[in-house]
């Protein structure tokens, strides 16, 4: 039998991308991109960091597990492209559309299964990936689709809980910064 770190012995390392075009948005996104070591089109995960911005980190540590169980992973920095460090008490008003934008790169990619990407996010991006499948403005108005979404510690507060995917949240019962009331 093989332990944890022999899931790991074949990673993929994980690589810079442009997620888009410098001329197509103000703020073009980058992040890391990490293939699945299967051949074929592979499930694909969209990974979105905290208000703390440390999306090398979280590929580190996020990343590399889940593209050692044969997913694409692209762990987006959503801070860095607009000059900012931190979200510095609130995330800027069109990071909403980051995980989209994410996800119309990996549907381009010919070893991504466009049918399979899920979207994982963390305090801030866990409020962005339950606002990328829920029904609204944002899913309709793209063509491409989350097939699932997970939130660690997210705050609920304004949605409205119509989802279109399947969508797992991860939040402490006596969290007092995101209360787990919020998204009962």
């Amino acid at each position: 039998t093989g332990s944890a770190a022999d899931g790991l012995a074949g990673e993929s390392s994980a690589i810079v991308v442009e997620i888009e075009s410098p001329l197509a948005s103000p703020h073009p996104l980058q992040g890391y991109l990490r293939r699945a070591n299967n051949a074929g089109r592979a499930p694909a995960v969209v990974l979105l960091h905290s208000c703390h911005g440390d999306w090398k980190r979280l590929d580190e540590r996020w990343g590399k597990r889940i593209a050692s169980w044969n997913y694409v992973v692209l762990t987006v920095d959503s801070l860095g492209p607009r000059g900012l460090k931190t979200c510095e008490g609130r995330a800027p008003n069109d990071s909403a559309e980051d995980a989209y934008r994410a996800l119309n790169f990996l549907v381009r990619d010919p070893l991504v299964d466009p049918d399979r990407i899920a979207v994982i996010g963390f305090a801030n991006g866990g409020r962005v990936a339950l606002m990328s499948v829920e029904h609204g403005y944002l899913e309709q108005a793209s063509p491409s689709k989350f097939r699932a979404a997970v939130a660690f510690y997210p705050s609920c507060l304004g949605l409205k809980g119509e989802m279109t995917a399947p969508a797992l949240i991860l939040i402490g019962e006596r969290d007092d910064v995101t209360p787990a009331e919020e998204c009962r």
